[in-house]
C-alpha cells in the first residue's frame, strides 16, 4: 500500500509509457493551431494515419462510414457488390501497376455500362501480394459472371476471384486494414479511394463546431519560436 500512495513503481517493475486510461482514439502528435484573429487555440489531429494509431482508427471508421453509406444508398436500379481482386503470385505487380489494372477494369466496365460508383481499398497480404477489396454499384450480369471474369483477366488481374452482394460485414472488412497492412504500402501510392458519386454518411460532422469560416490559422509551437537560434 505504501508503494501505492508514494507514487513509485513497484520494485522490479519495468519502465513503460502505457496506461490504461489512454483512449486509444486520441492523437499522440497532436498539432495546436491559433487564429490570426481571434487568438483563439484549436487542437487537431495530425492524420498521419500510416504512422499514428489512434489516427489510423479514426480513418479506419471513416471509411466504415462510407462503405457503409455505399451499401444503403444504392440506386434499385443497381446492386452493391462486394468485390476481390487478386493478381497471380508469379506475376505480383508494384502499386503503380496494380492500380494501371484497376483503372483499366473500371474504364471496360463503365464502357459497356455495368458500372457507376465505386470505393476501394489496396492491401499487401502476407505473402507480399497485393488484392482489392471494395463496393461497386453494378448491374447484374446474366450470362453466370462469364463476362465480368474476361473483364477481370483482360485487365491483368488473377482468375481468384471474389463477387457478391455487400453486407454490413464486407464494409467492415475492407475498412479494417487501414490500420495494419495498408501501412505497408508505398507511401507515395493511394491506398484507398472513391468515385466522386459515391455517397458519405447521413451524419452532422461538429468537428468545426465554433470556427469561423474566415479564420486563418497557424501553428503553434511550444518551444523556441521559428527562426530562432540557439548556442
Amino acid at each position: 500500500m505504501s508503494r501505492l500512495l508514494d507514487g513509485g513503481p513497484r520494485k522490479g517493475a519495468a519502465l513503460t509509457n502505457k496506461c490504461k486510461n489512454k483512449s486509444p482514439w486520441v492523437c499522440r502528435n497532436r498539432l495546436t493551431l491559433r487564429c490570426e484573429s481571434h487568438r483563439s487555440r484549436i487542437q487537431v489531429s495530425c492524420k498521419r494515419w500510416r504512422y499514428c494509431g489512434p489516427c489510423a482508427l479514426r480513418k479506419s471508421w471513416e471509411l466504415r462510414d462510407r462503405f457503409v453509406a455505399g451499401i444503403e444508398q444504392v440506386p434499385d436500379s443497381l446492386f452493391p457488390a462486394f468485390i476481390t481482386l487478386t493478381f497471380p503470385a508469379a506475376s505480383a505487380p508494384d502499386e503503380s501497376e496494380a492500380h494501371r489494372c484497376l483503372r483499366s477494369l473500371i474504364h471496360r466496365m463503365r464502357y459497356r455500362s455495368r458500372l457507376t460508383e465505386y470505393g476501394w481499398v489496396l492491401q499487401r497480404q502476407k505473402n507480399g501480394t497485393l488484392h482489392y477489396h471494395g463496393i461497386f454499384w453494378m448491374t447484374w450480369f446474366e450470362d453466370g459472371l462469364d463476362e465480368w471474369r474476361d473483364l477481370v483477366l483482360e485487365s491483368g488481374f488473377g482468375p481468384i476471384q471474389r463477387i457478391e452482394r455487400a453486407r454490413y460485414r464486407d464494409a467492415v472488412y475492407c475498412s479494417r486494414y487501414i490500420s495494419s497492412r495498408l501501412a505497408e504500402l508505398d507511401p507515395a501510392r493511394r491506398a484507398f479511394s472513391f468515385s466522386q458519386g459515391f455517397p458519405r454518411p447521413n451524419r452532422t460532422d461538429e468537428r468545426g463546431a465554433g470556427i469561423h469560416e474566415h479564420c486563418v490559422w497557424e501553428p503553434v509551437f511550444d518551444g523556441l519560436p521559428t527562426g530562432a537560434k540557439t548556442s
